[in-house]
């Protein structure tokens, strides 16, 4: 029976402090859910030391001048938010209210592998559900879908742990793009060699490349560090400089002059990507969307 939880009779626990708790989790801390509103901080503080009160347990601890989370509150977020998303999913199915999936990838796939396909994701949803496209690094995106902040994301195979359901979507290694207007050369190693080249800075990428490129005695002019593959293919499109980039990054330059040509060594392994989901999602759903993008059968 439901008197039997005394949980839920304890003196301040309310779903009103619950979801409090969630959006400090969300922002990072009480301070960034405040976001430099006095008012709001002073309610968030005690909300969440009103909840840890109630159920016995710390939920933040001191760290220096700041309040900082405890484990315990990100597990007890995690619980509350997977089980307003499985209530979202009743009242949806039931037509009370329009769902809204939330999709997690990087930047690139999100514009190179998931946008592509907007027209078959949209057929794939559920009538008068909405689709969130919600930009991750990998490491975020694991953890996200883990607390169920994302209901399904694209992942490298490599990332994925066990918790999570998952379908493989694709594989691709990395080519040189280059614009037709900039350079007669077709040997890529010459490109290279003689072209203002761009490619991201981030992460570990740019080492492996020139570690690569060295190996295999190939000189790279590499004229434009950028922040991500997409700046990168900017400029492309730009005409001033040829780029490494993700062999998906295809779908940028559809119907422009640029050509795609085999990199002269190998610039990284080549990657496996996946549709990873919390195991509570809906089966069907998770099915239909994996279509969408294209999952190998």
């Amino acid at each position: 029976m439901i008197d039997d939880y005394a949980f839920l009779r304890r003196k301040g626990v309310s779903l009103e402090r619950l979801l409090a708790l969630c959006r400090v989790v969300d922002a990072g801390g009480i301070a960034k859910a405040a976001g430099g509103d006095l008012s709001k901080l002073s309610l968030y503080s005690r909300q969440v030391n009103d909840l840890a009160e109630a159920l016995e347990i710390r939920l933040t601890t001191r760290v220096g001048r700041t309040a900082a989370l405890t484990p315990e509150a990100h597990r007890l977020a995690a619980i509350v938010r997977g089980h307003l998303r499985d209530l979202e999913a009743f009242a949806a199915a039931a037509g009370r209210n329009p769902a809204t999936l939330r999709l997690g990838a990087s930047n690139s796939l999100l514009e190179w592998a998931v946008l592509p396909r907007l027209p078959a994701l949209a057929r794939a949803l559920p009538r008068g559900a909405a689709l969130r496209l919600v930009a991750h690094r990998t490491a975020d995106l694991i953890a996200a879908l883990l607390d169920r902040r994302c209901d399904l994301g694209l992942v490298r195979s490599t990332a994925v742990g066990p918790s999570l359901r998952t379908r493989e979507l694709m594989r691709f290694g990395y080519a040189l793009f280059v614009p037709e207007g900039l350079t007669r050369q077709r040997d890529a190693a010459r490109i290279l060699a003689s072209v203002p080249i761009a490619t991201s800075a981030g992460g570990e990428f740019r080492s492996q490349l020139e570690l690569a490129a060295e190996r295999s005695g190939v000189t790279l002019n590499i004229a434009l560090d950028c922040p991500s593959f997409g700046i990168a293919a900017r400029a492309v499109l730009g005409g001033t400089h040829a780029a490494i980039l993700p062999e998906i990054a295809a779908a940028a330059f559809a119907g422009r002059r640029v050509r795609a040509l085999a990199l002269p060594f190998e610039a990284e392994p080549a990657r496996t990507i996946l549709l990873a989901a919390h195991p509570r999602v809906d089966e069907s759903l998770f099915d239909e969307v994996a279509r969408a993008l294209g999952a190998k059968d």
